[in-house]
């Protein structure tokens, strides 16, 4: 249940849910069933040159008691095209069954991890052109991350990622061009090593066009090199990849759509997991109806 009411201070959030997961598994595991019922308030609102966000939320778990979590954020335009904000917030991330009772790697010992994020950004919009860059610091303890020597996942004491983002988008000739680049910085504060599977560059390209009937466009996507263990040993170092994506689209009718897609067109090797290569060139031909 969810509604939204209008008032002075800004559009008042308020809510609740419920969730429950079952697994069936023989032996049964010790707690085969998970309720959780929650309730959730947020205020999103803007005075002038100034804009404000605050959300709070509690969570109730028969499996792990009650958890309380809130994001606060605050935003400036000072001209028309530039806005910079900050916002904390506060994040609680339950194990999913599978990594706690999979019949391989499942480790019913997990906690819950829990997290603290900061945030700074400063973004500009000037009619079709967009740029914004973000910086970010995000403690976690009891991260969920996988464990190459046990096999699992495993919680991990405390993790600090922190980085930045910087993004952009803009509409040249008829197309929407964008792009992203990522840094970012994740460890183990125990150890100082890596994260696991976590790169420190990542950049991505995009394009589309539209004319007529027809929709088409492009996207390349470059990640940076990783590792696949928490003691960062070469033997485990997965490599940098690029790949690229391709789709074409033609509305032949009002209500149908005959879609194009070519994923990884250079036929790029690359693993994500140690071990584990993911697809090869692929392409596929969608026909989608949908009344408009």
């Amino acid at each position: 249940w969810q509604n939204t009411l209008a008032t002075r201070a800004g559009a008042v959030l308020a809510g609740a849910e419920f969730s429950r997961q079952e697994i069936e598994q023989s032996p049964p595991p010790a707690q085969p069933r998970r309720d959780t019922r929650s309730v959730f308030a947020g205020l999103n609102g803007q005075s002038g040159m100034q804009l404000w966000q605050a959300n709070l939320r509690r969570d109730s778990s028969n499996a792990y008691g009650d958890r309380n979590t809130g994001l606060l954020s605050y935003g400036l335009q000072f001209t028309p095209e530039w806005r910079a904000s900050a916002s904390w917030g506060q994040t609680f991330v339950a194990p999913s069954f599978g990594d706690l009772y999979d019949a391989y790697n499942g480790n019913p010992n997990l906690r819950p991890e829990h997290g603290v994020n900061r945030e700074l950004s400063l973004g500009w919009t000037q009619e079709q052109r967009q740029a914004k860059l973000t910086w970010f610091d995000n403690r976690i303890r009891d991260l969920l991350a996988y464990d190459s020597v046990s096999d699992k996942v495993q919680n991990l004491s405390a993790a600090r990622l922190r980085g930045w983002t910087l993004s952009g988008k803009v509409r040249v000739a008829g197309a929407n061009l964008r792009a992203s680049l990522d840094g970012l910085d994740p460890r183990a504060e125990d150890t100082g090593k890596l994260l696991v599977r976590r790169a420190r560059q990542q950049a991505s390209l995009g394009a589309d066009w539209q004319q007529g009937a027809w929709r088409w466009g492009a996207s390349l996507l470059h990640v940076g090199e990783r590792y696949d263990d928490a003691a960062n040993t070469a033997a485990k170092r997965l490599p940098a990849y690029s790949t690229v994506d391709l789709f074409a689209q033609w509305r032949f009718a009002r209500d149908f759509d005959l879609q194009m897609k070519v994923n990884n067109a250079t036929d790029r090797y690359y693993e994500t997991v140690y071990g584990y290569n993911q697809p090869g060139r692929t392409a596929y031909l969608t026909l989608r109806w949908q009344t408009r």
